[in-house]
């Protein structure tokens, strides 16, 4: 089946009536198509394997499907190919609602839209999970992994200290060897916060893609299909990655109310930028983008200075 076909037959098999399609985009993970159907516009994504891991299906539709009950500003999921088990697919799908909206430029978020993030934030991370890291393929909301460690190397690709190289072997030294001595001072801080924390669903991947917005609010946060469990804070060392101090400070003066804890989340968020910063170092070298290194070494400059 080729794959205007393949969009057709999930748009049918999701109970709609197809009009009209449009590729958008296709990246390392999705192949994102929007249709128009006679009730309106969805977004149909096809998603890839990343780093060897089968996508979660199950556990993204159970986590939206909760989120979007509650009244969370999240894309309505449609439709999912796990929900028809007795239907053979090439591969696992998607099918959302069309957010209309447009995104703002990184770090450049209105202070309305990290408000209306923080609360978004406060009802993904209510949702309590087992294990660490990716999930496992079902909707018991279990990561793959037993420690926090060992979790997050499932999600992000050698996000020093963690990981399988040492900071000699990074691609990150290899770019800039005046950020490699200046991050082994680091280590230490960073093995230090890596305590054990509840295991809290985190979406884990905040760019300026992710949130759709509409008359300076948040429409909804789209695609969690990088979403796992960890520790919370890792979200918000997303964000600052992206994003930068203020919206970091935006979002935590509406998410934490002490003072005392909002700190300690912002410190936590600081030095774990660190480690996906060097996640997306590796990513540059692996996907010969290098913009991605050159985004990394720009946010490691400023972490460090």
């Amino acid at each position: 089946m080729g794959k205007s076909a393949e969009v057709e037959d999930v748009v049918r098999l999701a109970g709609l009536r197809y009009e009209s399609k449009a590729r958008i985009v296709s990246g390392s993970s999705s192949e994102v198509w929007i249709v128009r159907t006679a009730t309106g516009k969805v977004v149909v994504r096809f998603l890839y394997p990343k780093n060897g891991i089968e996508p979660r299906i199950a556990f993204e539709a159970t986590v939206r499907r909760r989120l979007y009950n509650e009244g969370v500003r999240v894309a309505k999921l449609i439709a999912a190919s796990r929900d028809f088990v007795d239907v053979s697919r090439p591969r696992p799908w998607i099918v959302d609602e069309y957010l209309s909206g447009k995104t703002y430029p990184r770090g450049r978020l209105p202070d309305s839209v990290c408000t209306d993030l923080a609360n978004v934030l406060v009802h993904v991370h209510a949702i309590e999970g087992r294990g660490f890291g990716r999930p496992e393929d079902c909707s018991e909301l279990r990561g793959i992994a037993d420690s926090i460690e060992s979790g997050l190397v499932t999600r992000f690709d050698n996000p020093w200290p963690l990981g399988s190289l040492t900071i000699d072997q990074h691609p990150i030294s290899e770019a800039d060897k005046h950020i490699r001595d200046r991050l082994k001072t680091f280590e230490v801080e960073v093995w230090e916060h890596l305590r054990e924390s509840p295991s809290r669903v985190v979406h884990s991947d905040l760019h300026e893609g992710q949130m759709i917005c509409r008359g300076g609010e948040l429409a909804g946060l789209i695609d969690f299909g990088d979403s796992m469990l960890a520790d919370l804070a890792w979200d918000f060392a997303s964000l600052y990655y992206f994003h930068g101090e203020r919206a970091l400070d935006s979002v935590l003066s509406v998410y934490e109310p002490s003072g005392i804890t909002r700190s300690l989340l912002a410190q936590r968020a600081r030095l774990f930028s660190v480690c996906i910063a060097c996640h997306h170092a590796m990513r540059s070298k692996r996907l010969c983008k290098p913009y991605r290194m050159d985004a990394a070494i720009a946010h490691l400059n400023r972490v460090l200075a």
